[in-house]
């Protein structure tokens, strides 16, 4: 507890890792930040604000965003995941964006695709990684005897490969969670259909660069599906603008840029956010 004071208050920092209970976070580091001696790097804004309704002062609290490897988006090559997933040109690719877990609502996208499934019998739901929420989906798949319609992509698949094969991405989280997979899909120029939460809000808007549907409605979400589905130009289009308008705010450089600003100002003794860029994603 003998940390001492600098004119900015702030000698350490920490990353802001989700899905976590911030309140209790900042409750167990409440020593630190109420001496003004810690500051958190924040992932989303909705995190940010979680601190600051706990007490966390504003300036100890900055966002900076994960990055996205442009690079490997366009090395990516469609026809040949395809071919590893057993996929056809025919099919429509519905790719569960990653983590896959209960705070992304991977099994509400999944029931979502299944019920869009009905309608649309070249469905195909993506779900990459493994784990104990991959398992869930599996058994929800295999429930509506749809297994054939389901494709898991294990670790030998990169986000980008999937991505490239992906005709859709689906982000139904009810609550907070990390959005590292919605901006790897809007940098890969990919329609979005995500639930209208806090964190999903602050990147995505309904109508200019995703379809939002209510939280914890696989209905809501296979209705959303189903409307990009049918105005394939409009999807593309709107999905194009959002690539080109996110291109440099999720670049590496950016967030790189972002971090030594941070770690300037810590040994500088000025406040965090001092000359850091605002966080805006889209203009």
């Amino acid at each position: 507890r003998g940390i001492p004071r600098a004119a900015s208050g702030v000698r350490l920092v920490m990353d802001v890792e989700l899905p976590a209970d911030l309140a209790r976070l900042a409750r167990g580091f409440s020593w630190l930040w109420a001496q003004r001696a810690l500051g958190f790097l924040c992932p989303t804004g909705t995190a940010r604000q979680r601190l600051l309704e706990v007490g966390v002062p504003a300036d100890a609290c900055v966002v900076i965003r994960d990055s996205v490897d442009y690079a490997s988006l366009r090395a990516a090559r469609s026809a040949a995941v395809r071919t590893r997933l057993s996929l056809s040109e025919r099919n429509v690719v519905i790719l569960v964006l990653p983590p896959v877990s209960r705070a992304s609502g991977a099994v509400v996208a999944a029931w979502g695709a299944m019920l869009l499934g009905v309608a649309c019998p070249q469905v195909r739901l993506v779900v990459p990684g493994d784990g104990r929420e991959v398992g869930r989906v599996a058994r929800l798949v295999a429930s509506c005897r749809m297994d054939a319609r389901l494709r898991l992509a294990r670790r030998d698949f990169t986000l980008a490969e999937l991505l490239a094969t992906a005709d859709l991405a689906a982000f139904l989280p009810a609550g907070d969670a990390p959005l590292n997979g919605v901006l790897w899909a809007l940098a890969a120029g990919k329609p979005i259909v995500a639930s209208a939460v806090p964190v999903v809000t602050e990147v995505l808007m309904h109508g200019r660069n995703g379809w939002l549907c209510r939280p914890d409605d696989p209905k809501d979400a296979a209705r959303r599906m189903l409307q990009v589905l049918q105005d394939p130009r409009r999807a593309k289009q709107q999905a194009q603008q959002a690539r080109t308008q996110v291109f440099h705010a999720v670049s590496r450089r950016r967030m790189i840029e972002q971090y030594r600003c941070v770690y300037k100002n810590l040994l500088a003794d000025r406040c965090l956010a001092t000359g850091l860029p605002d966080d805006v994603l889209f203009t």
